[in-house]
């Protein structure tokens, strides 16, 4: 597995478009700045005595701490004896969450509001000028009837664990502490509070140290590639997916623009700048063979328009966000799906995008929408990665039904973050499949293989469900399973064993410890992790 990031690469292949890597007009890419972290193992945590400080303030010793950590640079920081982690600051590395500001009484600017789900997690990074003792504060409200707690481990649990209660503080503005001691290793060092319920963690305030020679520490780059600026999987065969390469670069900004370019003859690769919509009727865009749409920075968003590949080849689609939320009826909008690969399709490459409808724990009607990404016909070699797909019920299929097989309907999906997406994760008829590295988290049935079809299951991690991988009896597929986590499942038999012939190399991305796979795959996944350069 790779361990550094690459500093730079041209967006598919674009350096090509004038033949000067250096050109402006190569749109090269970067890695977004807010890298995910991993997680190192070194040292052990003891549990002391605990005790519970109601607060609706934070109390006069830390007070005098709560300010911003400074550098998050141990070596330019000089060690204080109390340190406070405000969200997205230096020393707070990662959430499964995000920053708000709705509820009064916080400090900083704002707080932590992790998804309710089950393993929801924040991580900081602190660096210890030696291994000692130290007390450990948590400042959080909890507007809810219940306890929400948590377990805190440093340096991934390598001993012992404390455990948080978070008990219901009367109030999503009435703010309390909790406090535990802790051991820190000489050096740095990696903290995280997870969720021990489905109801996610309280809101968080901050994360507080006291103790002699204490600082806040850099984030840690993950144990896994950077993207990539080719596609891994079976878009990678029958003679490579490059999209738009060797065509002109152009920058749409409205509906028409983009039709235009995208259903052209010619080859282009589009840079797709901020919000693009049709109105309340929505649109679709057929888009036609050797093309690239890529999103500029973390604006670039199809409102309410639904992308069509239908008979084309060689197309690629990074760093957009869609939905067909908001149209008058979405089912005429692209027949629901938001984005449609059918006819003879080939070489398709969807990547980093962000996809999704309602919660549909509150829209219930399973048919208001299709599916986030269907593929169906003749279509094949393809590649979905990186993607987050949530809030949907029918996530996406391959294969209409059971009868529409075809041979060369190759799929791979990989490190895709799928978040409450209830149903077809995927629901998966073809020739070969593989699914690897992909989190899957608030689902009913997730990955259903139908109609002899044999799919590469490898190394995902499934939260609790109703039935994780399975088949059904009226039309079974098969499975080749490798080292998957299914944190709860109903049970039930899996697929019948089978060998997926899978002829590429993808060693270099495959994170092979499937423990960390619902740590890495949400901080990849989505849009803005790629900056294209102006």
């Amino acid at each position: 597995m790779k361990n550094s990031l690459l500093s730079i690469g041209c967006i598919i292949f674009c350096c090509a478009c004038t033949g000067q890597p250096g050109d402006a007009a190569s749109s090269s890419l970067l890695l977004s700045s807010s890298a995910p972290a991993t997680i190192s193992s070194s040292s052990a945590m003891s549990l002391h005595s605990s005790s519970t400080i109601q607060s609706s303030s934070i109390s006069s010793q830390m007070q005098s701490s709560s300010q911003p950590p400074v550098s998050s640079s141990a070596s330019s920081q000089a060690p204080v004896s109390q340190l406070v982690l405000q969200e997205s600051q230096d020393g707070q590395c990662a959430t499964l969450g995000n920053v708000d500001n709705r509820h009064a009484g916080f400090s900083g600017d704002g707080f932590i509001d992790t998804e309710n789900l089950l393993g929801a997690y924040i991580r900081w990074q602190v660096h210890a000028n030696q291994s000692n003792v130290y007390k450990v504060h948590i400042r959080f409200a909890n507007g809810g009837d219940a306890a929400r707690p948590g377990v805190m481990t440093v340096n991934e649990n390598n001993g012992a664990s404390v455990n948080f209660n978070f008990n219901a503080t009367n109030g999503w503005a009435t703010w309390s502490e909790e406090s535990y001691d802790i051991t820190l290793s000489s050096g740095s060092n990696t903290i995280e509070l997870a969720a021990t319920s489905d109801a996610g963690l309280p809101n968080i305030d901050y994360l507080a140290i006291t103790g002699t020679g204490i600082s806040s520490d850099e984030c840690p780059l993950p144990d896994v590639a950077a993207p990539t600026d080719s596609p891994i999987g079976f878009a990678s065969l029958n003679g490579g997916t490059t999209g738009g390469m060797g065509g002109e670069v152009v920058h749409v900004s409205n509906y028409q623009d983009l039709k235009q370019y995208a259903e052209s003859s010619a080859p282009y690769i589009i840079m797709i700048n901020g919000t693009i919509s049709n109105g309340s009727a929505g649109g679709r865009v057929s888009i036609a063979s050797n093309k690239s749409l890529l999103g500029v920075g973390n604006s670039a968003f199809l409102d309410g328009v639904g992308l069509e590949m239908r008979n084309a080849n060689n197309i690629i689609v990074r760093n957009l966000k869609a939905t067909l939320v908001g149209t008058s009826s979405p089912k005429d909008v692209n027949g629901g799906d938001i984005i449609s690969i059918h006819g003879s399709s080939k070489n398709i490459w969807i990547d980093h995008c962000e996809l999704y409808s309602e919660n549909p724990d509150v829209q219930t009607n399973i048919d208001k929408y299709d599916g986030l990404i269907d593929i169906k016909g003749q279509t094949g070699f393809i590649t979905l990665s990186w993607n987050y797909l949530h809030d949907h019920h029918k996530g996406g299929l391959v294969g209409a039904a059971d009868d529409d097989l075809h041979n060369d309907r190759k799929v791979t999906m990989h490190h895709n973050y799928y978040n409450k997406v209830k149903l077809r994760v995927p629901m998966y008829r073809g020739s070969t499949g593989h699914f690897f590295n992909n989190y899957i988290v608030g689902a009913r049935d997730a990955t259903e293989i139908r109609a002899n079809t044999c799919v590469r299951v490898e190394r995902n991690y499934y939260e609790a469900l109703h039935y994780s991988i399975y088949t059904t009896s009226d039309s079974p597929g098969k499975t080749e399973r490798i080292g998957n986590i299914e944190v709860d499942r109903t049970s039930r038999a899996y697929p019948s064993n089978c060998t997926a012939d899978i002829p590429y190399d993808y060693s270099a991305v495959l994170i092979g410890n499937t423990q960390d796979v619902k740590t890495l795959v949400p901080q990849g996944a989505g849009v803005g992790k790629l900056l294209p350069l102006q």
